[in-house]
């Protein structure tokens, strides 16, 4: 279900691009979020619920032209 949710750098190795999803809608984009190498480092997502969240290397939602908007299907596989 929907909530508010904030995500952070710390311990991840690579920068990254968050897209933050509701209802299967891309809702906001954090784009070449950079890694974090502090104690307190800072969050990141938008200050409403969503239900998803998808993590891409840093540059590839604008290399694949990912926009808010978008649809998103998601298959198990």
């Amino acid at each position: 279900s929907p909530e508010i949710v904030k995500m952070s750098m710390d311990n991840t190795s690579i920068p990254l691009d968050m897209i933050f999803i509701l209802n299967k809608i891309i809702v906001e984009i954090e784009a070449n979020v950079p890694i974090c190498r502090l104690s307190d480092c800072p969050n990141y997502g938008p200050e409403y619920a969503i239900d998803g969240v998808i993590e891409l290397a840093a540059g590839e939602a604008e290399r694949l032209k990912i926009k808010v908007g978008d649809q998103v299907s998601i298959r198990k596989i």
